[in-house]
């Protein structure tokens, strides 16, 4: 049976386009996606993401980045409640001081103890590497450091943050992918310079071929060690 394609476009030829326009992440992930067996258990990347050289050095990452360190939002009230259950599921709460945090754990790992996030980027980004690739990310932050029982109940030394990015590379849902053009290698907004793709289009060909496989995208950890004691609070628990 004939199936009409839903776009113009050869999907498989995006990578050659976003190499020529300097995308380099956003080819390699995007092969990694044909790549794939056509399934949802593939096993995160954690290799191609980098923070200080790929994710910071975009001004609208690095601005909310340095939000999450002015505000200290590993200290804010939500993050006080999330921080305590945590340390009650892990039996940290006891009468001798202990210890909570491991970051030479793969990120992965790390990342069923995070306690606070911001979510980076929008329709209106500019279009580019981070654009292609992740659109829409997440900074999290774990934390690391020392539990000791007080009079009162326990006193919470937060003494160093693992800050990482998390996204998922998938075409689920009705997502406009942009404007695509083989012949003048253009990828953007631009409805006059190529013809649409969409998540479907990504969804058919994983159909047809077998192949094109969604997994989870992890940054390498950042960490940054808080000056003294670090930040302290208390709880009664």
């Amino acid at each position: 049976m004939f199936i009409r394609p839903r776009t113009s476009v050869d999907i498989t030829q995006i990578p050659h386009v976003m190499r020529v326009n300097d995308w380099v992440i956003a080819a390699n992930l995007l092969e990694q996606w044909f790549n794939n067996p056509a399934n949802d258990n593939i096993p995160p990347d954690t290799t191609t993401v980098k923070m200080d050289d790929w994710v910071l050095q975009f001004r609208r990452v690095r601005r909310v980045y340095e939000q999450m360190l002015s505000q200290k939002i590993w200290l804010n009230d939500k993050a006080q409640i999330v921080v305590v259950k945590m340390l009650q599921q892990q039996g940290k709460l006891t009468d001798t001081e202990t210890e909570f945090g491991d970051f030479t754990k793969p990120v992965p790992l790390i990342n069923d103890d995070y306690i606070q996030y911001r979510t980076v980027g929008s329709i209106w980004d500019p279009t580019d590497d981070l654009f292609a690739s992740l659109g829409r990310l997440t900074l999290r932050i774990a934390i690391k450091g020392v539990v000791k029982p007080i009079a009162t109940g326990h006193a919470i030394f937060i003494q160093e943050l693992g800050i990482y990015s998390r996204d998922s590379f998938d075409f689920k849902g009705s997502q406009h992918l942009g404007y695509w053009n083989m012949n003048n290698n253009y990828g953007g907004k631009n409805f006059f310079r190529g013809s649409k793709v969409r998540n479907a289009d990504f969804r058919e060909w994983s159909k047809q071929h077998n192949r094109g496989g969604n997994y989870l995208v992890f940054s390498d950890l950042k960490t940054i060690k808080l000056k003294g004691d670090g930040d302290v609070f208390e709880t009664t628990i």
